[in-house]
């Protein structure tokens, strides 16, 4: 699978990295404030990529099925909510996650209105 960014202005593709994700990515943000983007796919992972000359790339969660959305706010902080019916909470500067939200049903949106983020 391939990230793409574009220049919209300039209708150009500047930066396209071929991903570690397995499967469709279904969602992708930008964190605020910083060169990063958070994705999330069908293969279950939520990776971070570091964008500068080169793209770093890590998985910073894994949900046991297919996860269709990300919600990222206070810069490090990411929510991710998947078929597995669990809302993940990740702390992008230790990659360690915790459930917050575990229910019977898949999850298919999620969203955070945390105020202005940081």
């Amino acid at each position: 699978m391939c990230l793409s960014i574009t220049d919209l202005e300039k209708e150009e593709t500047v930066l396209t990295h071929h991903t570690q994700h397995t499967s469709n990515i279904f969602q992708t943000k930008h964190v605020p404030h910083s060169n990063e983007i958070v994705t999330c796919a069908r293969d279950g992972s939520v990776r971070l990529y570091q964008i500068a000359a080169t793209v770093t790339e890590r998985e910073i969660a894994k949900h046991t099925g297919s996860t269709h959305k990300l919600a990222v706010y206070n810069r490090n902080e990411v929510l991710s909510a998947g078929e597995d019916g669990c809302v993940l909470h990740t702390d992008t500067r230790t990659d360690k996650h915790e459930v917050i939200v575990e229910l019977d049903d898949s999850l298919y949106a999620i969203d955070s209105d945390m105020g202005t983020t940081s």
